[in-house]
């Protein structure tokens, strides 16, 4: 399979010196068994590490065709893509023991069309890999959710920068159930926890929706929640879990270790 790994323009503005942008696509990928997708997605992170040779990826974007979509026995898609991203992350790290405190932040969506896509921002100086008390660190999940474990950290801390990871209505590792308003909540609460100053520590969120036709209700009670001048983005988009409704990343300014409160 040709992976080919390519400098990007940046999908975010950051005011971060020395930073890298890369990409690379699996072709057809939603056309690929189980195995053949997880040996795909293995090797397309060992090209983008290798492109990135010297620095430190401290944020990806994932883009997975038919995401939620059956592949195998009692699985989908995002759990084959997982067991190729635990597989690669392992080697990087040294193991599964060095996951918990290594893994960067990152989101994983739908995508349209056939390929697989997948960004990272690298940086010469690795950040500091952030967890939620309120969720199961998601490298810890229990196979309930796949045989191998989504492998990223709920945020990376980066100087006075937090880059918070998709962020959805779950606790421990178990969705929260209820209606797009309860999801809502639960998800802010998520984020809330993350940066030093709460959700007024947002510069711009970004939100991924399965459907977007109540996006103004939506966009109102961010607006509300955050702090103003708060940049936010709407994206149409399948989640990773059928019962989610919303997913939630950002960009946070944290003003100093001492400062501000949940």
């Amino acid at each position: 399979m040709a992976i080919a790994v390519q400098r990007i323009t940046p999908p975010i503005d950051l005011p971060l010196h020395h930073a890298t942008w890369a990409g690379v696509s699996i072709p057809q990928a939603k056309r690929l068994s189980e195995d053949e997708l997880a040996a795909a997605v293995t090797e397309a992170y060992h090209a983008l590490r290798g492109q990135l040779s010297g620095l430190s990826i401290v944020r990806m974007w994932n883009y997975i065709p038919g995401i939620t979509e059956p592949l195998g026995v009692g699985r989908d898609r995002y759990m084959a893509f997982n067991a190729g991203r635990f597989a690669a992350m392992s080697t990087w790290f040294g193991g599964p023991e060095g996951l918990l405190t290594n893994v960067p932040a990152a989101s994983g969506v739908g995508a349209n069309g056939d390929d697989l896509i997948i960004h990272a921002l690298a940086l010469p100086q690795p950040g500091i890999s952030v967890q939620n008390p309120w969720q199961t660190p998601a490298v810890d999940y229990s196979q309930k959710f796949g045989p191998r474990p989504p492998c990223f950290a709920r945020a990376t801390r980066i100087g006075n920068l937090l880059l918070v990871s998709g962020t959805a209505a779950i606790r421990g590792e178990e969705s929260v159930a209820g209606d797009l308003a309860g999801q809502l909540q639960t998800t802010l609460e998520n984020l809330a926890i993350l940066p030093r100053g709460g959700l007024h520590a947002y510069r711009s969120l970004r939100v991924y929706m399965p459907d977007i036709a109540h996006r103004s209700d939506v966009g109102g009670k961010l607006l509300a929640a955050t702090a103003r001048g708060c940049e936010i983005a709407f994206v149409h988009a399948a989640l990773c879990r059928r019962e989610l409704l919303i997913e939630i990343e950002g960009i946070a300014e944290e003003s100093s270790p001492h400062g501000g409160s949940i």
